[in-house]
């Protein structure tokens, strides 16, 4: 094991790191070890790959007067309100 020391880190991320560690209840280079193989695609983490069929059955069912009638429904919804936003 070799050992690295790490420089001009802002007090600002070492304060949220040393609360990220404590929330986790693991040492603060135990976190750091784990950001730095994150980061360098070291780990086993499973990313969820499962594929969900429930929801098939329904893909491409609609005829055109369907979507028609949806696409209408769903109509007040594209409509920006503007003095909501200003």
């Amino acid at each position: 094991m070799s050992n690295i020391i790490l420089r001009g880190i802002d007090p600002k991320i070492h304060l949220q790191l040393k609360k990220e560690a404590k929330r986790r209840k693991i040492s603060l280079n135990a976190l750091l070890l784990e950001y730095v193989l994150d980061g360098a695609g070291l780990t086993d983490k499973k990313t969820n790959k499962t594929i969900y069929h429930d929801l098939d059955p329904l893909a491409g069912t609609w005829d055109k007067k369907e979507v028609n009638e949806f696409l209408s429904s769903i109509k007040d919804f594209e409509k920006i309100e503007k003095e909501l936003w200003e």
